[in-house]
């Protein structure tokens, strides 16, 4: 541990601080556990929860990522183990010694502190921790600002025992109450503009030691006894005296029979539960405040080591304060000096006594809780209002009320609620459709003879493609639904593609079966393409896979989808009609001005026919052709390694293939295969040398189609990608 000499000095002054706050936390919270009829086991309470403080300190002091941690005893498990100690007596015999009784609540205070560590330990070691980096910003800084409000709340009752409620205020407005806490509010507004304008590692532990001075001083120079003082409650304490620490031993297990374990099972799992929910929130608001990063498994295997070991030796359940470890920071220091005092302080008050802490004046401890609170408060209330949008901030405010009237978990859950139905209305004005196109602008990779083209120019506006994106749910679906209803247009097919489609909830589904409903309706055939194998089964268990013979139609891709179309309207199209087949003489007429230059051309040409599965063109190759296909359908297809190949494009009769390469001599990019027996006609790069010496006029006639059946195919790629990025 490297610590340079200037920073050693305010380290253990914030440690001190961080101690001082741990046992009277500690002798709080013991309070609360112990009170009614375990009254009498109140020392022993009060040593179960320093021994948290100083053994579990000690380990997360040591193994935690942030240096300057501090560990301690905690509210939210101390909380049910409440109701936990009360529910055991409860079970117990009535008559049975009281000590009895004590010693079983105190054994299943260790009990909890060794499920808490093991559920710690197995969270980090399986890096669940980053599950709290889901958890929205306004409610961290929500958490943070409400600790605030808990710190300058609860300084209140250190300086006056009184604590901030409406029925205390009148109390507390009185003379001899405001001379007690208006002097520490004076240490905290001192504190905060001085750190405010300046950054010097003297100014908190300067400011500890002047007022400790002053303070005595003045009961010097006014003739007051440190009794008297004590007595008016200007000091600290008194302090209970701890018992013996209750190490974990069977003897424990022993007052507590299996059964009532087993009954008690709800309120072991309600500690390990907040405790874990709390620690998250503790690393995130430290994470936050610091601006560290912050390694939360880390933390989290550190917490469970350190309650496994408190817990055999009698401590309570605890893990990292985020105010506490704060401290170090607002005091311009970070290291683990800072934890490893806190722990100490805790052993010597466990061992030795609290005489000394007895004599620390409660200005000086209210004052720095108030600085902390004033300092979380100033960054998230005021500063908040010009960085964070209103709706967050409005987050923030509901959390700190709520903390402020109901406690830490209520505050968060408040929050988390609130920024869950923020976040809900916003995703459900988002539009789940990436892109919408109809079938005239967006076609299938199968490259068709003119006429077909030109068929599927006019009737493909009746087929609807929706290219939807994100996760689905109720709020989404439901705009998708409507988007689809309100589609004026007679359609006759839709294919909607889930291509980009990460999820979606039952209610999504069900949307679903309502488009179903609505394209059966109206004789429109629906085709899913894109799903995953968890959406297949999602849509599966909704009942699609019934109906699919009845107008529903499932595709691997939307290209799939989209030549099943075309194909059905190709075939509704010629329905009845008897089509000759497209020779490559009927297409050259249009580019070639007699039938001899035709004929002079074919001679140029050989042609040859191709059995199904049989390469035309395969990649790698050197390009030294181009294809001219008469009939029959080819795919080109790139080949993607261990016997998988992706289609680029499918072609028939009337087509050509290989033309760029062919031109500027590259090495063939993709497959062509011969999908069903084809004829084709090819044109060597050789004999088209050839035609450019002995015709040169039949070869720019060459070169003029090709120039303009390239530039057909562009015009078709730039309309689509305007529509794609409109």
């Amino acid at each position: 541990m490297n610590v340079r000499s200037n920073r050693v000095l305010p380290s253990i002054a914030a440690g001190f601080v961080a101690g001082i706050r741990t046992v009277i936390g500690s002798t709080a919270l013991a309070a609360l556990i112990f009170s009614n009829e375990l009254a009498a086991g109140m020392p022993q309470g009060v040593a179960a929860m320093l021994i948290t403080g100083g053994v579990l300190g000690a380990v997360i002091a040591l193994q935690s990522s942030y240096a300057g941690t501090v560990g301690q005893p905690q509210d939210g498990p101390a909380v049910v183990l409440v109701l936990l100690g009360a529910a055991i007596v409860a079970a117990l015999p009535y008559d049975m010694a009281i000590a009895t009784k004590i010693g079983a609540v105190l054994a299943a205070i260790s009990l909890a502190s060794l499920l808490t560590g093991a559920c710690f330990l197995a969270m980090g070691s399986l890096h669940l921790g980053r599950l709290v980096r889901f958890l929205p910003y306004p409610v961290v800084g929500g958490f943070i600002a409400g600790s605030g409000w808990l710190l300058f709340k609860g300084a209140l009752p250190v300086l006056t025992g009184l604590p901030l409620q409406l029925s205390t205020i009148p109390a507390l407005l009185t003379p001899d109450m405001v001379l007690h806490w208006a002097p520490a509010i004076v240490i905290a507004l001192a504190l905060f503009e001085l750190l405010r304008r300046f950054n010097h590692f003297l100014i908190v532990p300067g400011t500890i030691l002047a007022v400790g001075l002053l303070f005595y001083a003045a009961l010097a120079v006014l003739g007051v006894p440190i009794a008297q003082a004590r007595a008016a409650g200007w000091l600290l304490g008194p302090f209970p005296e701890s018992g013996q620490p209750a190490f974990f031993t069977l003897r424990h297990l022993g007052d507590i029979n299996v059964e009532l374990l087993f009954d008690q099972w709800p309120k072991f799992a309600t500690i390990v539960i907040v405790a874990a929910v709390q620690l998250l929130l503790n690393s995130t608001g430290l994470e936050f405040a610091t601006k560290q990063d912050i390694d939360i498994n880390r933390e989290l295997r550190a917490a469970g080591i350190a309650n496994l070991a408190g817990g055999l030796l009698g401590g309570a359940p605890g893990f990292q304060a985020m105010s506490a470890s704060a401290l170090g920071h607002f005091m311009g220091v970070n290291n683990r000096i800072i934890g490893l005092v806190s722990a100490a302080l805790c052993l010597a008050a466990l061992l030795v006594g609290t005489t000394a802490l007895a004599l620390v004046p409660k200005m000086l401890l209210g004052g720095l809780l108030m600085f902390m609170g004033i300092s979380f408060l100033v960054e998230w209330l005021w500063r908040g209002w010009f960085r964070l949008p209103r709706q967050d901030y409005a987050v923030v405010l509901l959390i700190v009320g709520m903390t402020g009237l109901f406690g830490y978990l209520a505050g968060v859950a408040t929050g988390i609620g609130a920024a869950m139905s923020i976040f809900v209305a916003a995703c459900s004005k988002i539009n789940v459709i990436k892109q919408a196109m109809t079938g005239a602008e967006y076609h299938s990779n199968v490259d068709r003879d003119p006429r077909s083209r030109e068929i599927l120019n006019e009737r493909g506006r009746a087929v609807l493609v929706l290219k939807l994106d994100g996760f689905l749910f109720f709020g989404t679906v439901h705009g998708l639904v409507t988007h689809i209803q309100a589609d004026a247009t007679r359609r006759t097919h839709l294919v909607i593609d889930f291509k980009d489609v990460v999820g979606m909830d039952s209610s999504a589904v069900k949307g679903l079966a309502k488009l179903y409903d609505h394209c059966r309706q109206r004789d429109c055939v629906l085709l899913l393409s894109g799903l995953s194998p968890q959406l297949k089964r999602d849509v599966a268990n909704a009942g699609f896979d019934a109906v699919e013979a009845a107008g529903v139609h499932f595709f691997d891709d939307a290209d799939q989808a989209m030549e099943a179309c075309e194909d059905e309207i190709l075939a509704l199209a010629t329905a009845g009609t008897k089509i000759a087949p497209i020779r490559w003489r009927d297409q050259l007429q249009s580019a070639l001005s007699s039938q001899e230059k035709i004929g002079t051309f074919m001679a140029y040409l050989d042609m040859r026919d191709y059995e199904g599965g049989e390469v035309l063109i395969r990649q790698g190759e050197q390009a030294r052709d181009m294809f001219f296909i008469e009939s029959g359908r080819i795919t080109a297809r790139l080949e993607l390694g261990a016997g998988k190949a992706m289609r680029l494009r499918t072609m028939g009769g009337g087509t050509t293939v290989g033309e760029i390469g062919c031109y500027l001599g590259q090495t063939r990019t993709a497959s062509i295969v011969a999908d069903v027996p084809t004829r084709a006609y090819r044109l060597s790069a050789e004999a088209l040398r050839q035609m450019e010496e002995r015709d040169p006029d039949l070869a720019a006639a060459l070169h003029r189609y090709m120039v303009a059946l390239l530039a057909d195919r562009l015009s078709a790629t730039a309309s689509l990608l305007r529509k794609v990025l409109s």
